[in-house]
């Protein structure tokens, strides 16, 4: 009597599987070190579109290096005028990719309320575990408007 249980069988030839790309060229994008979040909110000012800083939220990630220099950013996504949604899976695979040591978080209220809320507090907490699960540190969290910033990590 035949087995009824399914076997396996072995498929010659190449097999894939879904991956992602991302291609690394070492290099500083901008040689200045990133000490303080002043030098971090100038630098976010120099690359952010200024046309939507009062218009919808995004959330821009920059990379720097061990000698806290920025070696890429990306604006991680684009929402609407109140929320916007974070893909942290995303943003580990970025830091890791671009042998981060060091991650600068930057998101805008279109609204113009420097005020960090509790969805804002509760995904930076999520983030930074996240990251230090990969030995990278979160630098600082900005939250930027027409009028200013305000750094988490100086606000505790």
């Amino acid at each position: 009597m035949p087995s009824k249980r399914p076997h396996l069988v072995q498929v010659e030839g190449d097999w894939t599987a879904a991956e992602i790309s991302i291609s690394f060229k070492p290099g500083v994008k901008c040689p200045t070190k990133i000490t303080t979040d002043r030098d971090a909110y100038d630098m976010l000012l120099s690359i952010w579109d200024p046309g939507l800083l009062g218009l919808q939220e995004q959330f821009v990630v920059v990379f720097l290096n061990n000698r806290q220099q920025v070696v890429g950013w990306r604006v991680l996504n684009i929402g609407s005028m109140e929320t916007c949604i974070v893909d942290i899976r995303l943003m580990v695979s970025l830091a890791l990719h671009c042998m981060a040591s060091y991650v600068i978080l930057a998101h805008n209220h279109p609204s113009g309320i420097l005020d960090a809320s509790l969805n804002d507090r509760r995904t930076t907490f999520k983030i930074k575990k996240a990251l230090r699960l990969i030995d990278v540190q979160l630098f600082d969290h900005l939250i930027i408007s027409t009028d200013g910033y305000l750094s988490m990590r100086v606000e505790g």
